[in-house]
């Protein structure tokens, strides 16, 4: 499904701009318009299979592309094969006439059909002998986008018929020019393509009464979709108000608005506060201000807002035909507005669960379904039976048939979505929106980790998305009864193992290592620094180590046995005291699952991590253990893909809800309708940021702590040691680096990555181990200080270590 149409317009108008401006012949100054009705076509029914098919893998393949970023060949392929039957279907709402069963007309055919390109419709050659790369060098700059018509011809028949390797800049080039021949085709026949289509779709209009869109709801998602997803919730809500009342007012007072804006959404808001408000308006040239302390909307915004209203009642005319399509299959045509309506009601209560898992429930409805799921079905029922439809087949068939037209057209979804904004001032219709029922709630170790931070102390208003989101989180767990949080044993010995990395910190701490800006990506040492800078650390406590001892965390711990367990008992009373439960399970059966993680991992995970992930899944799969649908919440995106692959694989498994921490967050508030502008703001900021998290560039300190886990005295010295040379060689290497990498690569701390990897491995008959307590022994200071600058000053002169620097680490060790 394409859950942001608008996102994917705006994808496609850049990717085909520098290629279709006003320069070009013809010039094409409406490409807005273009790409507004290549959908419409795209979606527009005819009757015949082959062109109608295309609305459900065109634009999925244009979105993952263009929207998802993924310039897999997979995506090209597809785009490519749907070209042809595209411009099949604009020749047949100009002329009437079908070809798709006439295999000799081909996609050559249909440019000529509708007088694309003239010089290349007047071809002496065959097309397969005319069209060659040499051709489209000549065409370069032709007119009538001769140029992408030869690309795309070449192109084309060589991706279907030969599946060749193309690198993603190459995809994006020839995906350019198959887009901007199907968008040539519909602007240059625009007239009479938008003529067929308007008479069609105001023949369904006579006919149906039900439209469950206002012009409110329809402002409001204009807005809410174009706005900065970083903004204040609240503050959307309310700047749409404002619009829709400059929509249907031409001259309000300021007092005026701001009244009616305390008066609906039982804000406060104050003179200075709202005229604020109504200032970042018009600096954003939505409006513009009058005579008397009055406003009015823009030209450009009156029409924006107008135009979106009516693309708004456009989708949904074309919606309903698609719905009614699929009842007269049923003889259930005259139904359509009815079902309309049902439709409406199912994707609106259950808005937060993706299409796909509606239909799951709806064909496999147990226990846990919702009263409007179960009323949805029955309704369906009912209707098929009016008809003598009623059969198991024909159920699964129109459910399906339905949901899908949900799936491939985004219009419901949207709806359903801006709704949520557009009810604010009805707290009793937004309760149907909240299902009265427990949450259980799991967390993984990435969620934990903030957690510990919040036990230091309760910041409001920091930079740290993340941190902020779990306060929101345990805020709410703290007074809704309904929501139990939970976390399994494993993760908090990996919170454990965290905590670990952070007090192998200190030492770098205490030479004030990091004082060139070298920060640690350790979750704590970064909360610790923003506490530092910002004063708020407790009385007395000015330090890293006393930031972890106020935990409960010390130095000493480390070289106690068990290390780990002491370490993770002392997060168990953290968790405890936030109320979140350890759980403790264990499954025997996850061989299979676990090398299928291990697969998709793509060797980016350690086998631990992995075996730990799999009992959680395997845990939140079985149904023995959970009364309704558990919740797990995570930054880490591979379990959407693990959740998927465990549900296909076995259809007795349970099914889980999964959240980033964020999301999770938003739809509490949403859903209870607590517009709390500063929990939503920094949900959607650590949305955008969740991939930093767990970036793969490892931070110099967090490397060179693994050396460090020994008790030595002469670990300071080795560590003052390596400061020097890490100021001496850290730009020593720009040569080799753009402006843009030299701050994020430094020599010291690729020579203990490289260290590090490669005694991990089974190259050597040292082990990592081994190495460490040679670099740390006193008498060795000296004799390994001289040979990792000789290789930092290989490494600065090369961009590369010398290939036998570990046979000589291997020879020195032995030898020394």
């Amino acid at each position: 499904m394409i859950k942001d149409i608008v996102v994917l317009r705006s994808k496609l108008i850049n990717a085909a701009k520098s290629k279709m401006n006003k320069d070009t012949t013809p010039s094409i100054l409406s490409l807005d318009e273009g790409v507004k009705w290549f959908e419409r076509i795209i979606n527009f029914k005819t009757g015949i299979e082959k062109l109608d098919g295309i609305n459900s893998t065109l634009l999925h393949a244009l979105d993952t592309l263009y929207v998802k970023g993924n310039s897999s060949r997979e995506s090209l392929t597809v785009i490519a094969t749907e070209t042809e039957p595209f411009l099949e279907k604009v020749v047949y709402l100009v002329t009437g006439v079908d070809y798709t069963a006439n295999t000799s007309m081909t996609l050559i055919n249909m440019v000529d059909e509708l007088n694309l390109s003239p010089v290349i419709k007047n071809r002496e050659l065959p097309a397969k002998d005319y069209f060659t790369e040499q051709r489209i060098l000549s065409f370069a700059g032709h007119p009538n986008f001769a140029e992408h018509i030869a690309t795309t011809y070449i192109r084309r028949n060589d991706i279907i018929h030969n599946s060749p390797e193309y690198d993603p800049a190459d995809v994006q080039i020839i995906a350019r020019s198959l887009l901007i021949v199907m968008l040539f085709a519909t602007l240059k026949h625009l007239g009479s393509i938008s003529h067929i289509i308007n008479e069609n779709i105001e023949k369904l209009a006579q006919t149906s009464t039900v439209s469950l869109i206002d012009d409110k709801t329809k402002v409001f998602y204009s807005f809410i979709s174009h706005g900065n997803p970083t903004r204040e919730i609240k503050e959307q809500v309310v700047e749409a108000f404002i619009l829709h009342t400059l929509l249907e007012n031409n001259n309000v007072t300021i007092s005026h608005l701001r009244d009616q804006c305390n008066d609906k959404f039982n804000t406060s808001y104050s003179d200075g506060s709202f005229k604020r408000l109504i200032f970042k308006l018009v600096s954003d040239d939505k409006i513009e201000p009058n005579e008397g302390d009055s406003f009015s909307l823009t030209d450009f915004e009156r029409e924006s807002l107008s135009d979106e209203v009516e693309s708004f009642e456009y989708e949904e005319r074309i919606f309903k035909q698609n719905i009614q399509e699929a009842l007269n299959n049923y003889y259930l045509g005259e139904k359509v507005d009815e079902v309309y309506v049902e439709l409406n009601n199912l994707v609106e209560s259950n808005y937060k669960i993706d299409l796909s898992e509606i239909l799951n429930k709806l064909v496999e409805v147990d226990s846990s379904a919702s009263i409007v799921l179960l009323n949805f079905k029955e309704f369906i029922i009912n209707l098929l039976k009016s008809r003598n439809q009623n059969s198991e087949e024909n159920l699964q068939s129109l459910l399906l048939d339905l949901l899908s037209i949900c799936q491939n057209n985004s219009f419901l979804y949207r709806k359903c979505a801006s709704a949520i904004f557009s009810k604010v001032s009805k707290q009793n219709e937004l309760q149907a929106y909240i299902r009265q029922r427990n949450r259980e709630v799991y967390l993984d170790t990435n969620v934990l980790l903030y957690v510990v931070c919040r036990y230091y102390t309760i910041v409001r208003n920091t930079n740290i998305p993340e941190y902020e989101v779990i306060n929101d989180l345990l805020d709410i767990e703290n007074h809704d009864k309904r929501i139990s949080l939970f976390t399994y044993k494993e993760y908090v010995l990996e919170l454990a193992y965290q905590v670990r990395s952070a007090l192998l910190l200190i030492p770098f701490e205490e030479v004030n290592f990091f004082s060139d800006g070298y920060l640690s990506n350790n979750v704590f040492y970064k909360f610790y620094k923003y506490l530092y800078e910002h004063g708020k650390l407790d009385e007395d406590e000015d330090s890293f180590e006393d930031f972890l001892q106020a935990l409960g965390f010390y130095q000493d711990d480390l070289y106690r046995p068990f290390p780990l367990g002491i370490l993770a008992e002392i997060c168990d009373d953290i968790l405890n005291d936030e109320n979140i439960t350890v759980k403790h399970f264990h499954y025997d059966d996850t061989r299979k699952l676990f090398d299928h993680f291990t697969l998709r991992a793509e060797g980016k995970r350690h086998h631990k991590t992995i075996a730990n992930d799999v009992q959680m899944i395997s845990y939140l799969s079985d149904k023995r253990e959970h009364e309704l649908e558990p919740y797990f919440i995570t930054y880490d995106s591979l379990f959407f893909i693990m959740r998927e692959y465990v549900l296909q694989e076995k259809s007795r498994n349970q099914f889980w809800h999964l959240y980033y921490p964020s999301r999770f967050v938003a739809h509490l508030n949403l859903l209870e309708f607590k517009v709390d502008s500063r929990n939503l703001t920094n949900s959607f900021i650590s949305i955008l940021t969740k991939e930093s998290f767990v970036s793969e560039t490892s931070e110099l300190a967090d490397v060179m702590s693994d050396f460090m886990d020994i008790r030595t005295e002469n670990k300071r010295k080795l560590i003052l040691r390596l400061k020097e040379f890490n100021k001496k060689y850290v730009y020593s290497n720009s040569k080799f680096q753009t402006n843009e990498e030299r701050s994020e690569i430094n020599s010291v701390g690729e020579f203990l990555k490289e260290v590090s990897y490669y005694y991990k491995g089974d190259k050597s008959k040292n082990n990592l181990l081994d190495v460490k307590r040679f670099m740390l022994k006193y008498e060795n200071f000296n004799i390994m200080s001289e040979f990792i600058e000789d290789h930092l000053e290989y490494y600065s002169n090369e961009g590369h270590f010398d290939k036998n620097m570990f046979d000589q680490l291997d020879q020195l060790m032995h030898t020394t």
